[in-house]
C-alpha cells in the first residue's frame, strides 16, 4: 500500500462531500474530513504547496461555520502543518500504520491550537472527561475516517504489495 497510487483531486471532492453530508447525519460528531487530504499532500507535494492547500482549506471551513472567525482555521491548520510536515521523514509512505497515525498527530495538534485560539474560554471547562471524547477520542476518529474511506478501498480492490516493494527493481 502506497500513498502514491492516491490522487489529490478525488481526495479533495471526497473530503468535500464529506464536509458537506456528515453535519446532516451527524450533528453532534465532529470530525475534520480534511485531515485525510492534508497528510496525503504531505508525502505528494512541497511544503510550499500543502499550506496553499490548508490555507484555501481552513477557508473553506471557516466559510461554512456558524462562528466569525474567518482566518483562524487556516491559521490552525497551517501551524499544525508545519509541525507534522517535518515528521514525514519519520513514517514511510508505504507502510499501512503510518496515515493514520499521521493523521491522529494533525488531528490532535490542530485541536490544541484550536483550544488556544478561539476556544478559550474551554479553559475552565478542561477536565479529564473533556480531555478523553473532544482532544484523544476525535482524534481517533479522525484517523479512522481516514483509513476507513481512503486505505481501506486501496487495500480491499487493489490488493496490498508488500511494503518497499516499489524501491526494488523486479527481475524480468
Amino acid at each position: 500500500m502506497s500513498l502514491d497510487r492516491v490522487k489529490l483531486w478525488p481526495v479533495f471532492f471526497i473530503c468535500f462531500f464529506f464536509f458537506m453530508t456528515l453535519p446532516i447525519f451527524l450533528p453532534k460528531f465532529r470530525i475534520d474530513v480534511f485531515v485525510s487530504l492534508f497528510v496525503i499532500a504531505c508525502y505528494k507535494l512541497s511544503l510550499f504547496e500543502c499550506l496553499s492547500l490548508v490555507i484555501l482549506t481552513g477557508f473553506l471551513y471557516d466559510l461554512f461555520a456558524p462562528q466569525a472567525h474567518l482566518g483562524a482555521t487556516s491559521f490552525i491548520f497551517s501551524l499544525s502543518l508545519l509541525l507534522i510536515y517535518q515528521q514525514k521523514k519519520r513514517f514511510f509512505k508505504d507502510n499501512l500504520s503510518t496515515f493514520p497515525i499521521m493523521s491522529f498527530y494533525f488531528s490532535i495538534t490542530s485541536s490544541f491550537f484550536r483550544i488556544f485560539f478561539y476556544e478559550r474560554e474551554l479553559f475552565r471547562q478542561i477536565d479529564l472527561n473533556w480531555i478523553f471524547s473532544d482532544f484523544m477520542l476525535m482524534s481517533f476518529a479522525d484517523s479512522v475516517f481516514g483509513f476507513a474511506v481512503f486505505i481501506l478501498p486501496l487495500i480491499l480492490f487493489k490488493g496490498r504489495s508488500k511494503p518497499g516493494s516499489e524501491y526494488f527493481l523486479r527481475e524480468t
